[in-house]
């Protein structure tokens, strides 16, 4: 599994009360709106020289290890559309539909999440 963008479908706004300076402006709310990008089965691809074939698999399932995007990919926009945001959970995937829903378990220790 990558890991990309996806959100819980809330909207919400800020994290809460910050600690502000005396004196100082406090910045604006941030106001986030649940976008959850555009369902598809993307077409063949090649990265590297290696073909990827993204299909509807109902009963895949994968072990492997996990990598991220960094800072670097903060805010940009994903494959399928979404915003990336750094701070939120999310997954994506070389060759799954996009958006899909995944269990991820780390076999070290067992616990898992739902993306």
């Amino acid at each position: 599994m990558l890991l990309a963008a996806c959100e819980t479908g809330k909207p919400s706004v800020g994290a809460g009360p910050a600690n502000i300076v005396p004196g100082s402006t406090p910045p604006p709310p941030i106001a986030k709106r649940f976008d959850p990008g555009t369902y598809k089965v993307g077409n063949p691809y090649q990265v590297e020289g290696k073909w990827y074939y993204p299909k509807v698999d109902l009963a895949y399932d994968e072990r492997g290890v996990a990598s991220w995007y960094g800072p670097n990919f903060h805010g940009k926009k994903t494959a399928n559309g979404e915003i990336f945001d750094m701070t939120l959970i999310s997954a994506a995937h070389k060759t799954l539909p996009m958006p899909s829903v995944v269990r991820v378990t780390n076999l070290e220790n067992g616990r898992s999440l739902i993306i």
